[in-house]
Parts: structure tokens; sequence; C-alpha cells
């Protein structure tokens, strides 16, 4: 049984107050940052080839109650209410499958795990990704403080975002320990 999906851009600056678009807060979400942001025909690509997935998602034969969203045109966020359906470890994985497959068709890949991503406080807050070596040294540089912005990829559900645990101070979050602010 297929379902309507609801894609959507949301803005980084109203992340939180928006983060609920993905669905109730308990529901699962998984994070791709993508190595370039997409322009609107990236965008439109992205979701017409991830859409179909999602309205037919199945987990062991029963629909999987999916969304999906792009954030700041570099974020790719997919979510499963799974109240509703728990999302199995095959369905996972066809999830990631069509990820890499959309993200392809888009232009564009999934970022490596260990890149980090930030917004630039020199460059209007746009969203910049680099290697920890290089956060290290930006960091080292004075270019970024302990209330700079970082985006948290491991996130695990609505709640969190809208928590604000997505995006949040350098000092507050893991990056924090990499850059040994005390």
């Amino acid at each position: 049984m297929s379902q309507t999906v609801q894609t959507q851009n949301l803005d980084i600056k109203n992340l939180t107050e928006d983060a609920h678009s993905l669905g109730p807060d308990h529901a699962k979400v998984w994070v791709f940052p993508l190595t370039d942001a997409l322009d609107e025909v990236g965008q439109e690509k992205l979701f017409a080839s991830l859409s179909p997935f999602i309205q037919d998602w199945q987990a062991h034969k029963v629909a999987v109650h999916g969304r999906l969203c792009l954030l700041g045109s570099k974020f790719l966020l997919i979510a499963a209410d799974e109240d509703v359906t728990k999302v199995s470890g095959c369905s996972t994985d066809a999830m990631f499958r069509a990820v890499m497959s959309a993200a392809e068709n888009a232009g564009t890949k999934v970022c490596d795990p260990s890149v980090i991503h930030y917004l630039s406080p020199s460059a209007e807050h746009a969203v910049q990704s680099v290697s920890r070596s290089r956060f290290k040294e930006i960091f080292a540089s004075g270019e970024l403080s302990g209330e700079s912005l970082v985006f948290d990829p491991t996130v695990a559900t609505v709640s969190q975002i809208a928590n604000g645990e997505m995006l949040k101070p350098l000092k507050t979050s893991w990056h924090g320990r990499l850059v040994k602010i005390s």
C-alpha cells in the first residue's frame, strides 16, 4: 500500500520549530549530509528519485510511514514513525541504497561520516564541511569559538532535532572534545 510522500525544504534558522514536520517526537530520523548544497534542479531530482521509494517503503511487507526533507540544501533527513511500523535491517539497507542512488541522480554524494559540518561565521552562515584535521586547524586559528554552531548528524529522533541537538554550540557538542574545549 503506497502513501502520499511529503517533501519539503527546512530552513536552518527555523530548524527546531520545523522539526515536527518530519513526524511525531518519537519518529526515528536518519541524517545524510551531502557533499554539495543542491540547487533547485538538484533538489527536484533528489525528491523525484526518493519519493517513490518513501511512498512504497516497507518493512516485512508492512508500509513504513516515512517522510523526507532537505535542510539548508545540504542535509537530507528521512524519518519513520516506528510506532506504526518498526523499520527492519533490510528496510534500512534498502533506504540507504535508495538515498545513495538519489544523491547520485541529483549530482552529489552522501558525505563520509568523518566529515564535520558547521555554520561559517565568516561566510554569511553558510554550511561548511571539512575533515576533522581541518576542523581542528580552523578552530586553532581562532575562526571558530565555543559558540560556533556545529551540526550533529547522529541525532536519532524528531524530538532531538526539535530540542536543538542537531545544531548546537561547539562547546556543548561532541565536537568540543575533538578540539579540547574545557
